[in-house]
């Protein structure tokens, strides 16, 4: 099949879119291969360098290419093994094709961890692949000096390499392993063996097959977990400038077909896709009724795709293909473009200009001024909402409803969404904030909040969150993390909200929410921050000139977790006097002292559930 791209949501506010045999394929010709690990100098290899595959030597300008991703083997003795069964379901279908594939490409997580019983699964199953197999690797294959991983290698095509690339026709292949820091001596020496790679290849069409996500995927979960901003800007810009990148192939999302449609993007004419995996698919919550069989079902929990890429001169055709399922689905030559849909993906919120002043804070013009980040909508029933609606409104005609659920698949984990503004502040100013909430219905495991932070040379410095519900907070995730991707761009633990307050760089306030009434919250930044100090003055310390005015809602990963809000009234307010209190709710007063700087966000993290024994971040909470 080949189905219309679907619409997807665009900024300022996101709307919902509309309804190890070595064989050759055809031909012959020649191919040069570059391979290089880590400990080799950080430079393209010369022509002339043997071919690290010279099988591929034989393979014309026409073949196809099998890619798969995260099979996340476990021990082949325990209880349950749906993703090697899946796994041999894909072998059997790409060795059964005729003429074979030129090689196959595992574009990471071949392994769940790299434990003895995981790699044995991996040495039993690999071999069932007949073509030449390249493996890529991926954030849970091992880290450096990558051991285990090079031994997976070894045994799949007889090489070691993790940074490496090779010729196939007229294709230029590199293969880029996962490392997230940017200021290491690993990230120096991608960055500069990359860009001597593609120089030395230019005129080549080139493929790049990588483990993390380079382009947003719609799901608070993967906002960053993957490289670390610097280096996925680094990453992407080399890609870029080469002129010659056509493709680039990541797994890790953990995706099927359509959601690999409506995450693939097309920036500076290199096509990003997603491959589908083999093991179930994440948040996403639809596929195509072809391959619905890979969604959780009564047999299993999902799974089990792969891609045929068909390549033929300077062309190259993507197949989507579910094992077990006849169908198929032809991917476009081209996707939609990147623009800037997430405005944080490139920049932090601090290189973004800021407003003098809130805008539309009643939403009586619709959601104008209003910024959503990135999500991904599912043509029915989308697991993420923003709307501006006459139904409920507490000033004006007018207000804003959020809503967020869980979409009944394995790797759920706590979703969020939220709608936010970032502003000005007066030199010397003592800002003050109100906003208002109402309930319209109970949540599910779920919550919502009111979030404001107060930034000094474009450097987060205090967090003021409110929120509600009757969620999981320890367990909750994301709202450290995300709050960490608004605030600075960076990677946060789900303990980092704990931290915070431990530093007293946020306050905590749980606000007990009564259903289909509207509930206001007025914050005196400066006073309630001095009082919960106890030091006069110390906020004007802080020299605060930005805000971050953020409300939103966010949901577990239990199934049919949900939760929804209404807001507004959202403005930054008049000051009040000393007597009057710094911080209130539906007009009380609500406490301000030293207790303020403890959550029990992400405090679940802090314990390992199977040992009992502190975390590494736990044992760091200690110390502090």
């Amino acid at each position: 099949m080949r189905g219309p791209l679907p619409a997807v949501n665009s900024l300022p506010v996101p709307q919902p879119s509309a309804p190890l045999t070595r064989r050759r394929f055809l031909g012959l010709g020649a191919g040069a291969a570059a391979g290089l690990a880590l400990s080799r100098p950080a430079a393209a290899a010369a022509p002339s360098s043997p071919p690290l595959f010279p099988q591929l030597a034989r393979v014309g300008d026409r073949f196809t290419i099998a890619l798969l991703a995260d099979s996340h083997f476990g021990p082949l003795e325990a209880a349950r093994q749906d993703n090697a069964e899946k796994f041999r379901r894909i072998a059997a279908e790409i060795n059964a094709r005729q003429p074979p594939p030129a090689f196959v490409t595992h574009l990471g997580d071949v392994v769940g961890s790299p434990g003895e019983g995981q790699l044995a699964a991996a040495r039993a199953l690999l071999p069932l692949l007949q073509p030449l197999t390249v493996l890529v690797h991926g954030n849970h294959d091992g880290q450096e000096p990558w051991t285990e991983f090079k031994q997976l290698q070894r045994f799949a095509n007889g090489t070691d390499a993790t940074l490496f690339s090779f010729n196939c026709g007229r294709w230029h292949f590199v293969v880029l392993p996962f490392g997230r820091q940017p200021e290491t001596e690993f990230s120096a020496k991608l960055i500069a063996w990359l860009e001597a790679d593609l120089r030395a290849h230019r005129e080549r069409p080139t493929m790049i097959f990588e483990h993390h996500h380079l382009l947003p995927q719609g799901l608070t979960q993967l906002e960053t977990y993957t490289y670390e901003k610097p280096l996925r800007n680094r990453i992407l810009d080399t890609l870029a400038a080469a002129g010659n990148v056509r493709w680039v192939f990541c797994g890790h999302v953990h995706n099927g077909i359509q959601a690999a449609v409506k995450t693939a993007w097309t920036w500076r004419g290199i096509n990003f896709l997603t491959a589908p995996t083999v093991v179930p698919p994440r948040n996403f919550g639809e596929e195509y009724p072809a391959f619905a069989a890979g969604q959780p079902n009564e047999r299993d929990d999902g799974g089990g795709y792969y891609l045929l890429v068909d390549v033929e001169g300077d062309r190259a055709r993507v197949r989507g293909r579910l094992g077990g399922v006849r169908e198929e689905y032809v991917f476009a030559d081209t996707f939609r473009p990147y623009e800037n849909q997430e405005p944080l993906w490139f920049q932090n919120i601090a290189d973004l200009p800021a407003r003098p002043a809130l805008e539309n804070g009643s939403f009586e013009m619709s959601l104008a001024g209003w910024t959503a980040p990135y999500r991904y909508i599912a043509d029915r029933d989308p697991g993420y909402t923003w709307t501006a609606d006459t139904k409920r409104a507490k000033a004006g005609r007018s207000a804003a409803r959020l809503s967020v659920r869980e979409k009944g698949q394995p790797w759920a984990k706590d979703e969020m969404t939220e709608l936010y503004q970032w502003l000005q502040v007066p030199a010397g100013a003592n800002p003050a904030l109100r906003a208002s909430c109402l309930i319209d219905e109970a949540d599910v495991r779920g919550g919502g909040y009111l979030r404001f932070t107060a930034f000094a040379k474009n450097q987060p410095r205090l967090t003021y969150l409110f929120d509600w519900g009757s969620g999981d907070r320890g367990a909750n995730m994301r709202m450290a993390l995300h709050a960490q991707f608004m605030a600075n761009g960076q990677r946060a633990m789900a303990t980092d909200l704990i931290n915070l307050g431990r530093r007293r760089e946020a306050l905590f306030w749980r606000l007990a929410v009564t259903p289909d009434r509207w509930h206001e919250v007025q914050v005196q930044l400066a006073p309630a921050y001095d009082q919960a100090m106890g030091q006069p003055g110390a906020f004007a310390r802080l020299g605060v000139d930005r805000l971050l005015v953020g409300v939103g809602v966010w949901c577990g990963e239990a199934r049919g977790s949900r939760s929804a809000g209404w807001f507004d009234d959202v403005a930054l307010a008049t000051p009040g006097g000393s007597e009057e209190p710094a911080v209130t709710f539906a007009g009380q007063a609500l406490p301000v002292d030293a207790r303020v700087f403890t959550t029990d966000f992400g405090s679940k993290h802090l314990v390992n559930p199977e040992t009992g024994r502190k975390t590494k971040a736990g044992r760091k909470g200690k110390k502090k």
